[in-house]
């Protein structure tokens, strides 16, 4: 695969445990930027997973394991990336939020396996309660940016590579009313960036860690951009 793969923005299935209901695209912020500079935002993100290699496709146990094995060194270069490209998401949008007139707070990584649920309607409400975050930081809303994969995804047939590895990230962005966990708005992103031309060079992987890079940019200028509607 060699070159700039397109990246998408939409939703892809990582088969890795299994697939999971994947999250729709929602806009109501009609209301949300009028008289802006009477609100207040918290804006952050979720506790970062550790970068890895993600294997899609259909593995067994013993072709999970043999597939580690022979991928491990991928795997721990991946996990010495750095993430400040996503980390710089929540600055550029409590800039942006700031320009536009609102409080700012921004808060530190959530930890969502902290929060109780929610037990609202999925694409309607977050399935997490964020209510405590009203209180804790005198705000209106949170602007979370949930990330769930990071580093890398290559397709497999038990444990016989299919492809080359790509770039990855997969993420949601969120606005979230915390009066009543209300989804004000939400988009998901996955995004996956080929390297350019040879990715098995160890042990570096320079080309492959790029891709990673790109993939983290491409994400923090969504994330950012379809926000605060920068056209």
């Amino acid at each position: 695969m060699k070159g700039l793969k397109l990246a998408s923005f939409g939703v892809a299935c990582l088969v890795m445990a299994g697939c999971v209901t994947a999250p729709k695209s929602i806009d109501n912020r009609g209301n949300f930027w009028q008289g802006i500079e009477n609100k207040t935002v918290a804006v952050a993100s979720n506790t970062l997973p550790e970068p890895g290699l993600h294997k899609m496709g259909s593995q067994g146990l013993l072709d999970l394991a043999i597939a580690a094995a022979v991928t491990s060194p991928v795997s721990d270069r991946l996990k010495q990336a750095d993430l400040k490209p996503i980390q710089q998401t929540i600055s550029d949008v409590a800039k942006g939020l700031t320009a536009r007139g609102a409080e700012v707070k921004q808060i530190g990584p959530i930890d969502l396996n902290a929060l109780p649920k929610s037990g609202g309607k999925a694409n309607v409400q977050t399935a997490k309660d964020f209510s405590s975050l009203r209180s804790r930081h005198n705000a209106d809303y949170l602007y979370l940016l949930q990330v769930n994969t990071l580093g890398s995804a290559r397709a497999y047939y038990g444990f016989i590579p299919m492809s080359d590895p790509t770039g990855l990230t997969n993420a949601t962005a969120q606005l979230v009313d915390l009066r009543n966990n209300n989804i004000v708005w939400q988009l998901p992103i996955h995004t996956e960036v080929a390297a350019w031309g040879e990715w098995n060079q160890k042990p570096e992987y320079p080309n492959l860690m790029k891709a990673f890079q790109q993939a983290m940019d491409l994400t923090r200028e969504k994330a950012v951009d379809e926000f605060l509607q920068v056209r």
